[in-house]
This record gives C-alpha cells, structure tokens and sequence, in this order.
C-alpha cells in the first residue's frame, strides 16, 4: 500500500548539512518503494517559490531569510500558511525535521492542525551554543514546546537526545520513539586497507554505526558517542569524551588544525594517513561553511591498549 508523505525541512540538497542528509536519503528510499514523496525546505536564495523534481522527489523550495545560514525564517508566510493547508491535504504522514528553525516550527504549527498524521524529528541539541543563540533559546523553547503538543510521534535519534527531549518537553514524552540514525547501503561494500585505502571513514555524532564491524572495542566507542551525542560540541565535549575513552582503555590525542576551506577535504584527508588499527572522530563544532576561508577544527584520535 502507497503512502503520500510530505517532508519538511530547513533546506535540502544541493544544500549540505546532516538534516538535509537524512530527510534527502529517506524521501528518495521511499519514492524508489512507490510512495507519493514530497519535501518542501527553505531556500535562502529564492525569491518566489519554485517546484523541481530530484531524484524522484517532488522538492518544493520556500524563500527564508538565514542569517549566517541559522534560524531559516520563513519569508511571505501568510502565503506559506495557504499553501501548506493545501499542499498536505489528502496526504497521510507529514514529517518535520529540526525544531532549531523557524521554517519547520512555524510549518509544524499549521500542519498539526490538518489531518495528516504528524511526525517531529527535532535534531534536538538542548539548546544553542552561544551566548546570544542561548538566550534566544529561553523563550524559543516554549514556541518549541506549544508545536511539539500537535506531534503524533516525535522521532529521537539516540536515547541521549530523547532524555533531552523529556527533560525539556515532558508533556510529550509518551511520543517519544528511539530510532538511530542509519547508513548507506554502499558501505558494506567497502573494506579498510590501511593507507591504500581510497577513502577514509569519519563520524559525527550518532552515525557511528558503521564503524562496529564486529570489534567490542569499536562498538564501545559506536555506543558511548551514542550516548553523548548529541551533547558534544567544542573542547568541552571532546574533553568529557576523551575522558570517558581513557577510562575504557584507549590512548587519545586531541588536534586542534586550522584548515583552509578553499582545499579539497579529501586532500586535507590523505595527508593524515592513519593506520588500519586508528579510529578518527571528527568533532565539528559547527557545520563549515562554504563562504569561509578558514576554519578550525578540533578532532580526536582514539586508539585501543593492548591487553
């Protein structure tokens, strides 16, 4: 039996960011299945509304005004009311990624009024991570929590972002349901060589499941990034991960590089080389944008004792 579904998201692919990842990968699977998919995100260059098809997906791109690329406010929004009443009749699921913009909150507040079954995957972080972002974030959340109330399921991605969720939104608790983000299918294809390896595998957060591959020790690492994430950004999570590894047994060396953003990543990759036996997790503090020259980053190298 075929669905129609609508995602919702702050914006989407060509645009790169984990949410776009994750709303791009499920819409796609479920259009390949059959179903009626379409996903309508934000655009902070658009002026007016436009339709496309991608990769089977009908993307319907909304203009937002996005500040330093955060907040997605959405623009014409009395319009935007309109149409999403019309676009999501008649359709069964609509689900909402990101309750740190504006776009999908204000969406998720005139969509639950339909009757579409609603889904919410907040990408909860618990907050923001500066001064200003935290203070915002003190009247934020109750907007947050007024439109987390029209939530049939809100979908968490690990059990520490779902404790975050209960803590700060009690009176949705009861529809909270864990599921991990997962992987692309083309992984299990690959196979690690050490430094004849054309690729090199790194992590953020929560998609770490790759990496168990039948070793405990790489499943201790998949299950306490799990339960961190996704409370770990900057040197003070590195610190409290780090920590947690050299308790397990790991000897952990922390780099702090500046890198140039204008240089293939993947030349930045090759040049550090890592043996077969070496886990890299990269710790972004936030999402490098394109429009900057340099950014630095802080990563963290973990490697097993021998016993």
């Amino acid at each position: 039996m075929s669905m129609k579904l609508v995602f919702v998201s702050p914006s989407y692919y060509p645009s790169v960011g984990g949410v776009e990842y994750v709303v791009k990968s499920v819409a796609e699977r479920l259009a390949r299945i059959d179903h009626e998919v379409i996903v309508i995100a934000g655009d902070a260059r658009a002026e007016n509304h436009r339709e496309e098809e991608v990769n089977g997906v009908k993307v319907v791109r909304w203009p937002i005004w996005s500040p330093g690329q955060a907040y997605h406010f959405p623009r014409r929004r009395s319009e935007l009311e309109r149409f999403l009443r019309e676009l999501t009749r008649g359709y069964d699921v609509v689900h909402v990624h990101s309750v740190h913009s504006v776009f999908s909150v204000y969406s998720l507040s005139v969509v639950g009024d339909g009757s579409a079954r609603v889904v919410v995957t907040p990408h909860y972080h618990g907050g923001g991570h500066t001064a200003l972002r935290r203070l915002l974030w003190s009247v934020w959340r109750r907007v947050v929590a007024k439109a987390l109330s029209k939530a049939d399921i809100v979908h968490a991605v690990s059990t520490r972002e779902a404790s975050l969720i209960a803590k700060h939104y009690p009176h949705v608790k009861g529809e909270i349901v864990v599921i991990p983000n997962g992987v692309g299918e083309d992984v299990y294809s690959y196979r690690w060589c050490g430094q004849n390896s054309d690729y090199m595998l790194y992590a953020e957060g929560a998609e770490l499941d790759v990496l168990t591959n039948n070793n405990d020790w790489l499943t201790y690492v998949k299950a306490l990034v799990l339960e961190l994430h996704p409370n770990v950004y900057g040197l003070d999570g590195l610190k409290r991960i780090t920590k947690s590894l050299w308790k397990a047994g790991f000897h952990v060396k922390i780099v702090r590089k500046d890198i140039d953003t204008r240089i293939a990543l993947r030349r930045w990759i090759e040049t550090i080389s890592p043996s077969p036996i070496w886990l890299t997790l990269m710790l972004w503090k936030v999402i490098v944008s394109l429009m900057l020259k340099r950014y630095a980053i802080s990563y963290c190298i973990a490697i097993k004792s021998k016993m």
